[in-house]
């Protein structure tokens, strides 16, 4: 077997392919693991199958479950000497140093928690 995904229902760009892959198939039923490395925030992506040479048609559209998994990663957080720095355009709100001190409006805690100039 072998799956490839793409961005559009009908012809469109292949995005990544599994190549051929070995698959168990039990009553008619697979299950395989499948971990392209794409960036899922382009938009709709569809994955199609192909067995024995056949391409099995319609491609299915991904759903939400990819997402999720997307999710487990970040997208705006940076490791710099020990600390993970949120960032905002320049600006950096949120700091978690090496040491686990979090700061909030600064970039230099001073404290397990240190807010700066935060109005509640």
């Amino acid at each position: 077997m072998c799956f490839k995904i793409y961005d559009a229902a009908i012809n469109g760009n292949e995005k990544w392919s599994s190549g051929n892959t070995s698959v168990t198939i039990k009553n008619g039923v697979f299950n395989k693991m499948l971990l392209p490395l794409i960036d899922w925030r382009g938009g709709d992506y569809y994955i199609e199958t192909i067995v024995a040479g056949k391409i099995l048609s319609p491609r299915e559209k991904i759903t939400a479950q990819i997402y999720a998994i997307h999710s487990k990663t970040t997208e705006d957080i940076t490791k710099t000497s020990g600390a993970i720095h949120f960032s905002i355009g320049s600006s950096t709100p949120v700091i978690i140093q090496a040491d686990g001190e979090i700061g909030i409006g600064t970039t230099n805690p001073q404290a397990k928690l240190d807010v700066m100039e935060m109005h509640v």
